[in-house]
């Protein structure tokens, strides 16, 4: 597990599941929003398992999708005071809109989106919820893809200073909007060379 700062941007590389991934919350803060597109099911928690253990060469194995989404919705519970916006597949959007309900979420929305895989736009889902009785209107979003996605849609809620949260940031598309819009950014990612990635963005934008 490592945490490291930039500026006042803080990440980690761990599993989500760690119970030092809570330290990136140390300070007592809560994120307003929090953005993240983690892996959809038993599958693709192994595949980046997999990807991480061939990337690092670190043995890394999976934990697992009900470990994965249960941990992530009580990050969600425990550290996000504002709005919430996950991306997932769409064989999962129905459980994952009744796990953010569960914790208290209102305000449900979805949007179609698209993504590539295997050299083809697939559908995904973006699902919105909020603690504090907002509307996500992702109208704005639908039929989109790519980085532009998370910066449209937490645009409306950004405030210079406030923190973006993202318990599986990958190469940083979340990382993206919270510099975008002047938000201190939070983010854990399982593989540390896709987490570079993100430690790139936030170090060109000090």
């Amino acid at each position: 597990m490592t945490i490291r700062s930039f500026g006042p941007h803080i990440v980690s590389n761990a599993s989500v599941d760690h119970p030092q991934v809570d330290d990136l919350f140390a300070d007592g803060r809560k994120a307003k929003i929090y953005y993240s597109d983690p892996p959809w099911g038993e599958g693709n928690t192994k595949y980046w398992a997999t990807m991480a253990t061939k990337n690092t060469g670190q043995n890394i194995p999976s934990i697992g999708y009900e470990t994965l989404i249960n941990r992530i919705m009580n990050l969600i519970k425990t550290h996000v005071s504002g709005q919430v916006f996950i991306e997932t597949g769409l064989r999962w959007e129905e459980d994952t809109i009744q796990r953010m309900k569960a914790i208290g979420l209102s305000n449900i929305e979805t949007a179609r989106l698209l993504y590539n895989g295997g050299g083809k736009k697939l559908e995904n889902v973006i699902i919105f919820g909020s603690f504090d009785g907002s509307v996500g209107d992702l109208k704005r979003v639908a039929g989109m893809t790519g980085q532009k996605v998370a910066e449209l849609a937490v645009a409306p809620f950004a405030e210079p200073g406030a923190i973006l949260f993202d318990g599986c940031c990958g190469m940083g598309y979340s990382a993206a909007a919270a510099i975008a819009h002047g938000m201190q950014f939070r983010g854990n990612e399982l593989n540390a060379v896709r987490l570079e990635k993100t430690i790139a963005r936030l170090e060109k934008a000090l």
